[in-house]
């Protein structure tokens, strides 16, 4: 646990927050002590198992989606290929796990009219409307902006 920690520290800011997710999922599945011992398939099937029962954690009333299963799932066998490559592992478990499949997604995007009304609306925070409509000019999300 403390080495998916420490290789999550090491990403940038916004992707930092998606390691530190599926690392807190997986102290939430194995608790604070799981050792390099412990890994095998066994416990990738669990954890797969784990996250499609769990809920979001901005809403306990949702179920993660498959595609955030899928990143924190992903994010674990990423740990574990690095920890192979720092010699944590004799072998590469990771390459031996099949990872989940991404769900197909449907994209909506804002018309022209809808663009031309929210410049038109006022906004008690011209900083927020500023980063809505450079989202929506740019495609970024804005925790990106």
């Amino acid at each position: 646990m403390a080495y998916f920690k420490k290789v999550a520290d090491k990403k940038n800011l916004s992707n930092r927050f998606i390691w530190l997710g599926g690392c807190d999922f997986l102290k939430l599945h194995k608790g604070n002590t799981l050792k390099f011992s412990d890994i095998d398939p066994e416990l990738f099937d669990g954890f797969k198992a784990f996250l499609e029962t769990i809920k979001s954690k901005k809403s306990n009333k949702v179920q993660l989606s498959k595609n955030s299963i899928k990143i924190y799932y992903d994010k674990f066998r990423s740990a574990l290929k690095q920890a192979y490559k720092d010699s944590y592992l004799s072998e590469n478990i990771a390459d031996k796990i099949n990872a989940v499949k991404q769900a197909e997604t449907q994209r909506n995007y804002i018309t022209l009219t809808e663009l031309t009304a929210l410049v038109k609306t006022n906004c008690k925070s011209p900083e927020v409307k500023v980063q809505a409509l450079f989202s929506a000019l740019t495609g970024l999300r804005r925790s990106d902006i």
